[in-house]
């Protein structure tokens, strides 16, 4: 048997380590991230917040950004602004396929 194609499944995260859960700044509340190294471990946290989140929004949101007051408390550190304001986003650190 030879082997003909092989792939590794990266995982990326923000350089800082640190989950990105919320609505990307300057879309308008048309893109919601949810982006955590530990995603699988912690997607059931995530969807409950990210639902708690966007049923919050006043309907419809298209058009204008996000009120901060909907923002649950759990999420406030981990905004999509402070990783966009690193610039950069890791990769898993496993070697390259």
């Amino acid at each position: 048997m030879r082997v003909e194609h092989r792939t590794v499944g990266y995982r990326p995260f923000p350089a800082d380590g640190l989950p990105v859960v919320g609505f990307v700044p300057g879309t308008r509340g048309q893109v919601y991230v949810a982006l955590s190294h530990s995603g699988i471990t912690l997607s059931a946290l995530w969807g409950a917040l990210a639902t708690e989140e966007i049923t919050a929004q006043p309907a419809p949101l298209g058009g204008r950004e996000p009120t901060a007051e909907t923002v649950p408390a759990m999420l406030k550190d981990y905004r999509p602004g402070r990783a966009m304001a690193l610039g950069e986003v890791m990769d898993s650190g496993l070697p390259k396929a």
